[in-house]
């Protein structure tokens, strides 16, 4: 590759992320081209400039846009993005959100991203079962929401529900251990 089909590829893909990003689209028919450069013509430089119409995307509509940044170097962006789109949905369950999930999972998997998690299951804490890509490990996430709210026994019965191949097992043993101490329930 040449460097300047580099150039132009880095370039072409910036514009198309960033549109992405935005989550707008930019309508601008053919005609309503022609139709300005016409009267562009006898336009005198000090006269105002209207700008293109912007549709933007309706709340149901979920740009890509968290994969584009993980994909372009991102990860922490692209799932807080993700996370956003999920609180924002009426069903976070629904397969259309499978990507949000695994993106946040994957993510989680390799950077310090607990306490956003965390932070989503307190939002979304109504009936909300576990997503897919977590599987059990879902559980942890939500053990460790209820117990920073005060709810133990809650919390309990969720790192319980962990089972030994799980990614979060020991971890999840070791907060059963923490709330056992904190309880009086240690036996000597």
């Amino acid at each position: 590759m040449k460097l300047y089909e580099f150039a132009f590829n880095r370039v072409w893909l910036w514009n198309f992320s960033l549109k992405i990003l935005l989550g707008v689209a930019i309508h601008l028919p053919s005609q309503n081209l022609e139709a300005a450069a016409q009267k562009s013509k006898g336009v005198k430089k000090s006269s105002p400039v209207k700008s293109p119409k912007v549709q933007t995307r309706s709340k149901d509509e979920m740009p890509y846009s968290p994969l584009v940044l993980v994909q372009a170097g991102y990860p922490i962006l692209g799932s807080v993005l993700a996370g956003e789109a999920l609180k924002a949905s009426k069903d976070p369950n629904a397969d259309r959100f499978d990507r949000n999930w695994s993106i946040m999972f994957e993510v989680v998997k390799k950077r310090d991203f607990d306490l956003y998690i965390e932070n989503l299951t307190q939002v979304l804490d109504g009936g909300l079962k576990a997503p897919t890509s977590f599987a059990n490990n879902w559980y942890y996430f939500v053990g460790n929401s209820l117990a920073a709210r005060g709810q133990d026994d809650a919390a309990v019965e969720q790192y319980k529900k962990l089972t030994m191949m799980d990614r979060y097992f020991l971890p999840a043993r070791y907060q059963l251990g923490v709330l056992a101490v904190k309880a009086g329930d240690v036996k000597k």
